[in-house]
């Protein structure tokens, strides 16, 4: 049934028509069975239940040696009916399995349910959105391929909850649930006093929505905000660790213990190896998004190197590239985000929500990069100027290293040959590198080509009869030398304590500079300053940019950081009413909010509950165009709304 509804959204009347189909659940006249996998790892002996849709147990089992069950549905049984799995021995962990996964029976007739971390996240996710249907299992297993499935071969196992499983799809389902798995038992370890069961709750109400952003469909507990930026740091690593081919399960490298699990449920399959799962671009890019977020929490140098390293990276190379990135001291640093994320103040744990909010949206880092001059004498040294925006901070390579400031000067040391200097800076919307040369006299700077094997000598030619020896050249004009007692040029390190910030929140700038007598501020600042100092800017509103202009004998010099600011959107809407038919609607399951900076083109994307009629958005300051799409209790969509603009203040 089609039905048209009349919504009110910033007072401007829209109508989004929606489709209603029938549900498959009810109940069968005939007993029908059921068979599937039971998986983390491969579980054997796991304790199986299975209660309908009323509570009444419907059937208890054991899953078999090859991990494995197999029931019979009774006659006229009340679906849809829920499968639960619990104990057993999990043979990648050898233990009972951490927390109790549960799949769904929602339709009549023989098929395969499986029962898995996967499948358990997934049902989560679609009781929190409202309930379980065809429609929304869908789409969340197209958001799981999109956003989540980490080591997840969506190719050859579309849906883990339906698909059979065999030799052709059981190491990426092996693999994918593993890491769920692993992902969960971290951050539950790293939260004393929540268990494993409200992480997996949250993590399926952050999915609920359709994508992994941070915004949950329906509270869970206490701090859900601190349980999701655990998992944030607890994902990179996981992440990394599935790219270099090594996931960690207990502390040890598990690839091993994978492959012999499948060898023990599927004895034909000598040569399984959960290491030979095709590596998605999605991987590569879920891994840079989760490194964007921390290092703009954190600032390690080692998360802003790995982004770098995966920046450079494509499918083919990037195994080979993280396993060499993933050494001790960048492995100590992972395993210690998560236990360092828990224990952060609340500042900390809100700045990653709102960072993490506006993710899809952010752009990635603008640089301006230069050196001053380009071609200088032997011996002698050149500036290098550099400023960017949207970048958190910049890591130096080449000519030279380490962390830098997202806005500077920089002077080389004296060079005997040209140099490549590289710097790449991070944010959240990713990673920018540039690169700048500098030549001695003008010669391009190369790489030195190996030295040629000697060439036999040839026979003594006889001696030609000698040439009368040309005139001499007049000797040029010598040129002068630098003057050794010139004044250098002032440098100035200027940065910010954070870039982006809500409104009316503060911000600390700090500098320093050398060669420098005064310094005076513009811009966001203004008056005369010391020539290192800091200052807190108290009540920032608007997105603000801040210069620096220090000056000395030898020249002036200028550096800018700018703060951007989060504002607040305000929506509101009149909810439907009837169908097209004009019956009473039965009720909604969400709204879709679809916002963009350009008409037409909307790169974001919120849902609100059906029962909402307003919602506030967190959005970097501006104007954004914005239009809705409901969707109804069995998971149909709507066309989009009329188009209408609004401001984030």
């Amino acid at each position: 049934m089609r039905i048209t509804r009349k919504l009110c959204l910033l007072a401007t009347t829209i109508f989004v028509v929606a489709c209603s189909s029938g549900s498959d659940e009810g109940s069968s006249s005939d007993p029908f069975e059921i068979n599937g996998s039971i998986g983390d790892g491969p579980v054997v002996g796991a304790d199986i239940t299975l209660v309908d849709a009323d509570g009444g147990l419907v059937v208890v089992g054991t899953s078999s040696e090859q991990a494995s069950y197999s029931v019979t549905i009774p006659a006229d049984t009340p679906l849809p009916v829920t499968v639960t799995v619990s104990g057993g021995t999990d043979l990648v962990t050898q233990r009972p399995v951490d927390f109790e996964m549960i799949s769904v029976i929602h339709r009549s007739g023989l098929q395969t349910v499986n029962v898995s971390p996967l499948t358990t996240l997934v049902v989560k996710a679609a009781q929190c959105a409202g309930g379980v249907t065809n429609a929304r299992l869908g789409s969340l297993w197209e958001a799981v391929a999109r956003d989540l499935g980490i080591g997840l071969d969506s190719n050859v196992l579309g849906d883990p909850m339906t698909d059979p499983i065999d030799n052709t799809n059981i190491e990426t389902a092996v693999l994918a649930n593993e890491a769920l798995g692993e992902w969960i038992r971290r951050t539950g370890a790293a939260l004393p006093g929540v268990t494993l069961e409200t992480v997996l709750e949250t993590l399926a109400c952050d999915l609920a929505d359709g994508a992994m952003d941070g915004q949950l469909l329906a509270a869970v507990g206490e701090d859900d905000a601190r349980v999701l930026a655990v998992a944030k740091a607890v994902e990179a690593g996981v992440r990394l660790e599935v790219l270099a081919g090594r996931l960690e399960v207990d502390g040890q490298d598990a690839s091993a213990l994978m492959n012999q699990a499948i060898r023990t449920v599927m004895p034909d399959f000598g040569d399984a190896d959960v290491n030979s799962v095709p590596i998605s671009v999605t991987g590569i890019s879920g891994a840079m998004d989760a490194l964007a977020l921390l290092q703009g929490a954190f600032g390690d140098a080692e998360l802003v190197q790995l982004m770098v390293v995966l920046a450079a990276a494509d499918t083919a190379s990037v195994r080979s590239l993280i396993d060499s990135a993933l050494d001790t001291s960048t492995r100590n640093t992972l395993q210690g985000l998560p236990e360092r994320m828990a224990l952060s103040d609340t500042t900390v744990i809100d700045d990653l929500a709102i960072q993490q909010a506006s993710q899809d949206d952010a752009m990635a880092p603008i640089v301006s990069f230069s050196a001053d001059p380009s071609s200088i004498d032997a011996n002698t040294s050149s500036t290098l100027s550099w400023a960017s925006s949207h970048a958190d901070q910049c890591v130096a390579d080449g000519g030279w290293s380490g962390l830098q400031t997202v806005q500077g000067t920089y002077i080389t040391d004296p060079l005997s040959s040209g140099t490549i200097f590289e710097l790449a800076c991070t944010g959240i919307g990713g990673v920018t590198t540039t690169v700048v040369g500098v030549s001695i006299n003008g010669e391009t700077p190369v790489d030195p080509a190996p030295e040629p094997d000697p060439a036999p000598e040839p026979d003594p030619q006889p001696e030609p009869d000698p040439q009368p020896e040309p005139d001499p050249q007049p000797e040029p004009d010598p040129q002068p030398e630098p003057d050794p007692t010139a004044d250098p040029v002032p440098t100035i390190s200027f940065g910010t304590s954070a870039t982006v910030i809500n409104a009316g929140a503060s911000a600390t700038l700090t500098w320093s500079s050398q060669n420098a007598g005064s310094c005076a501020a513009s811009g966001g600042w203004t008056g005369a300053k010391a020539v290192s100092g800091q200052q807190t800017i108290s009540a920032i509103t608007t997105t603000t940019t801040y210069s620096l202009n220090c000056t000395g004998a030898g020249g002036s010099a200028v550096a800018m950081v700018s703060v951007s600011v989060i504002g607040s959107l305000q929506l509101s809407w009149q909810p439907p009413t009837e169908n097209v038919d004009g019956t009473p609607i039965s009720g909604l399951s969400v709204y879709r909010i679809h916002y963009g900076f350009t008409s037409g083109a909307y790169d974001g994307v919120v849902e609100v509950p059906g029962t909402a009629t307003s919602h506030s958005m967190d959005l970097l300051m501006g104007d954004y165009y914005l239009a809705m799409t409901a969707v109804d209790l069995e998971g149909d969509e709507s066309a989009l709304s009329n188009e209408v603009v609004k401001q984030s203040l």
